[in-house]
């Protein structure tokens, strides 16, 4: 088998198989269910079939189509194996590798007999293989060579010899064959904790025998820290300067805190480590009366080793989904999922789903954290280790009395910790809870719902167990989130979740737009299913929303009375036509326009609907020009210059990093650079000015007192910036890449297709984190390449517009409309190749001049705005097929 994965057939995208990671098993059973409903005979699937099937799983169906398709039939069409590619969904979803071998086990299993027989176990690696091989962009194996490993697979698993294959047997033989279990680490990302633990004992062995090798060149039984220093340069080359330091710096930390020093020298290498550690560079010459023993260099390698046995493509990069794999093998005993999440919420401080390898060590090593997340184990083990002086494994029977002494004496501290932590932290607002909640999509919440319907259709509340069976699915801190939305019910005083309010907290806080929100929480309170609300619906609704959102949100919750008020006022503003019932249209229309609430969901779920981002956009950029007219009058000027803009910046973006501060001054100038807006007699000094600071800005910032800004230039790149900042709701400098829909329209004023949205996206996240950083989100829209490159019609024709509203009013006067028709098509010939003659546009101008003037006239206008401006060309389209290429020109 080793000949399938040793050459690429086709180029192999880790991008890819990050979002194939996002893939659950359920999201996959409910494909299967539409294969069983739709296409229970189709062997093979055509692109629209597999599109209907696969398209939930899944923005980039076409090109998993044509990695996963073969030539099938006579015609030769393409078409894609229904059970590769399910298996290939399956391998490469972010699942447990178990539960990946059991839906393919399950695949298999034609005559569900619950296990493979020789012809199913030949089916089941061919598929499986075939799969993987597709989508890695490996070389595919002939039908046969499989067909034959396919029995020598079967062979080897069949230990009984009763010539069937049963669970067991077929994970156990994946689990032990390390050829299959390196093809997953390599081009899925996956490994199982048995084969991580393999590669983690033997980079441990690596690590003892290199610094057995250093005790031998040192000839001493420490190695010295300069020595130390030089040596971990050494071997981690390929590993960036920072994260070197980082272990380094830990390494000497822990040696000060560490009793291994021995007593005649403990006084003077703790004052030559505590100022070593004030100032490193000036204090550098003091490593060389401090030396670490092999014990504690250990200590830290391992949380070093650990984070490279799971960095599978050694970037120092890890998903925080792996963090469950970084614990156990780090503390050799598998954390529960209270106990991930307790830790998640520390490591992820920024919210970017991301474990760096700096803050793993940092999370890990430091004092403070050491004190707050050492296990028991941990514990345990470290005080064991102290009574293993041979460093042999074994400890003489006669210490016992010691060793259980000394081990509850360390338990003891630890307990009074956890027991404080847990209630001061039971209220408080959690972000980390709301962007994992943000990852709920509508499909696994109507799952839930029929859940509900199925077993538990008469409980207006839900216990502990009962909540966990429902909701499970939909996170992995069902614990913490029932205590959030628990009460007190019953004579008992038990704590149980009303089962409405926890559906409406997972729609309110889950990842859809806020118009589907809203469409579930008016359905689910719709209780005579007449699609609209009644009065005392309505407040049932008001209710529950609420209750759920200060639950989650960790606000005081109001009470029923108040709540019971509110909803009667609500409804009488919602019910304009006085019917005495809301419809879905003024319900939603009323949340939209209701700007508190829509402050809430901001603030407290990281959603906004367009229409209230815009309302902010409005106000920033008009906050924007004024602030810029403020320095026009300090400058008394026509523009400002470039030194005294830096210095602006600086001063009224304090809250945020210097390098998006650069980065906004830098696009600015480079925006200027490019700009027509130079005057002519000016232009040559300026241009070589620009250059010249461009080139080098600390050596050649004198320049920056030749060149000025005038506002229009300004505006349109603060655009950009302030379309993020209305996003960036945490103002973190980070956004989900999900977002990218929102910054897009805002910036160009037009709903992006899914189709642009993909292609926008592969474009920014080049480096497959999901996450849209500032200076990135700057980079994507205004640096040179990008504007020539992303710029649509729209959005060309919207700038030479606004050159026209001299008034800045939106409105342009009707005689003006020649000119503007002329300057507007003259910015899209620039990127035409079709239209061969001026004339024919010429021509095509002169017949919308007259068409437009038709249509103002009859309206008795003097003044049009963009929208009709915009709206009449759209129009044009249909009837003139020229002009309708002119405006799909950048349309894929």
């Amino acid at each position: 088998m080793g000949q399938i994965f040793q050459k690429h057939a086709t180029q192999f995208e880790p991008s890819l198989i990050v979002k194939l990671k996002s893939i659950t098993m359920r999201e996959l059973f409910d494909c299967v269910d539409t294969i069983d409903k739709y296409y229970p005979q189709n062997c093979y699937l055509n692109l629209e079939q597999f599109d209907d099937i696969f398209a939930t799983l899944t923005d980039n169906c076409i090109d998993l189509f044509h990695r996963l398709a073969d030539q099938t039939g006579e015609d030769g069409k393409l078409s894609v194996h229904t059970f590769e590619a399910l298996a290939a969904f399956a391998i490469f979803s972010g699942e447990s590798f178990e539960t990946k071998c059991m839906f393919v086990f399950r695949l298999f299993d034609f005559d569900l007999s619950n296990t493979l027989e020789e012809q199913e176990m030949v089916s089941t690696l061919q598929c499986a293989v075939r799969a993987m091989c597709k989508i890695a962009g490996l070389v595919i194996p002939s039908v046969s060579m499989l067909e034959k490993l396919g029995y020598v697979c079967f062979q080897m698993m069949d230990e009984d010899k009763n010539k069937h294959v049963d669970f067991d047997e077929f994970y156990e033989w994946t689990v032990q064959y390390d050829e299959l279990q390196e093809f997953m680490l390599l081009y899925s990302g996956t490994q199982t904790y048995q084969y991580a633990l393999k590669r983690m004992i033997n980079v441990m062995d690596e690590s003892e025998q290199q610094f057995n090798k250093w005790l031998r060149e040192c000839k001493a039984p420490q190695v010295p820290a300069i020595k130390l220093q030089q040596n971990l340069y050494q071997i981690y080359k390929g590993i960036d300067q920072l994260s070197i330091d980082t272990l380094f710096y830990m390494i000497i930390e822990y040696t000060l805190r560490s009793k291994s020093i021995g007593q005649e020298d403990s006084s003077q290498q703790q004052k030559d480590l505590w100022a070593w550690k004030a100032d490193h560079k000036k204090n550098q010459h003091l490593l060389q009366n401090i030396s670490v023993k092999k014990s504690d260099y250990l200590d830290i390698i391992r949380a070093w080793n650990v984070y490279s046995i799971t960095d599978v493509n050694q970037l120092s990069i890890i998903n925080i989904k792996d963090l469950k794999l970084l614990i156990w093998l780090y503390e050799d005993e598998e954390p529960d999922y209270f106990r991930i999440n307790q830790e998640m919420s520390i490591i992820d401080t920024n919210h970017n789903n991301i474990i760096e390898r700096c803050e793993w060590m940092q999370y890990l090593c430091s004092e403070e954290s050491m004190q707050r997340r050492q296990t028991p184990q941990v514990l345990m083990k470290k005080v064991f280790d102290n009574y293993d002086e041979e460093q042999c494994g074994l400890i003489p029977i006669i210490h016992i009395d010691k060793l259980l002494r000394d081990t509850f004496k360390q338990q003891m501290k630890k307990m009074k910790d956890f027991k404080s932590i847990q209630s001061k932290h039971a209220t408080q607002f959690e972000p980390s809870l709301i962007v994992k909640l943000k990852s709920i999509t509508m499909r696994e919440l109507f799952d839930c719902v029929d859940t509900i319907d199925k077993y538990y259709p008469q409980n207006c509340y839900l216990n502990l167990e009962q909540f966990d069976d429902i909701f499970a699915t939909l996170t992995d801190n069902c614990i913490d989130l029932f205590h959030r939305l628990a009460d007190q019910t019953g004579e008992d005083g038990k704590l149980s979740v009303h089962t409405f309010e926890a559906l409406a907290a997972f729609a309110i806080f889950s990842g859809e737009s806020f118009e589907t929100k809203c469409m579930f929480v008016f359905r689910l309170f719709d209780f005579d299913l007449s699609n609209t609300l009644e009065e005392q619906e309505m407040v049932s609704t008001l209710q529950c929303a609420v209750r759920a959102m200060c639950k989650i949100a960790g606000l005081v919750i109001p009470s029923v009375s108040m709540l019971e008020k509110l909803g009667y006022v609500c409804f009488q503003m919602m019910d304009e036509d006085k019917n005495k019932h809301v419809d879905f249209d003024e319900f939603y229309e009323w949340t939209v326009q209701y700007d508190e609430l829509q402050e809430f969901m901001l603030l407290y779920s990281g959603t906004q609907t367009y229409q209230y981002a815009l309302k902010r956009m409005i106000n920033v950029m008009d906050e924007s020009e004024q602030q810029f007219n403020k320095w026009l009058r300090e400058c008394k000027a026509p523009q400002v210059p470039a030194i005294k803009l830096q210095q602006n910046l600086y001063q009224i973006y304090k809250g945020i990093d210097q390098l998006s501060i650069d980065t906004l001054f830098y696009m600015i100038i480079e925006y200027t650079l490019r700009s027509k807006s130079i005057g002519q007699e000016d232009s040559s000094q300026q241009q070589k000015d620009l250059w010249a600071w461009k080139a080098d800005h600390k050596k050649n910032q004198h320049l920056l007192q030749n060149i000025s800004v005038k506002k229009s230039d300004y505006l349109d790149i603060i655009r950009a910036w302030n379309v993020y900042s209305i996003t960036d709701v945490n103002q973190l400098s980070i956004i989900n890449i999900k977002d990218l829909k929102l910054l897009i329209w805002l910036y160009e004023d037009e709903e992006p297709d899914y189709f642009r949205i993909n292609q926008e996206m592969s474009i920014i996240d080049t480096n497959h984190n999901n996450i849209i950083e500032r200076c990135e989100w700057m980079q994507y829209l205004c640096s040179e390449e990008s504007m020539q490159r992303r710029q649509t019609p729209q959005v060309l024709m919207k700038k030479v517009f606004d050159n026209y509203d001299e008034e800045q009013c939106g409105l342009i006067p009707i005689i003006h409309i020649d000119k503007l028709l002329r300057d507007t098509f003259k910015q899209q010939m620039k990127k035409m190749k079709d239209f061969k003659s001026i004339q024919s546009v010429n021509s095509l101008i002169q017949q919308l001049k007259v068409e437009f003037m038709k249509q103002v006239k009859k309206n008795n206008q003097s003044h049009f705005d963009w929208q009709q401006y915009f709206q009449f060309l759209v129009e044009a389209t249909k009837t003139h097929s020229s002009l309708n290429k002119l405006l799909n020109l950048n349309r894929d």
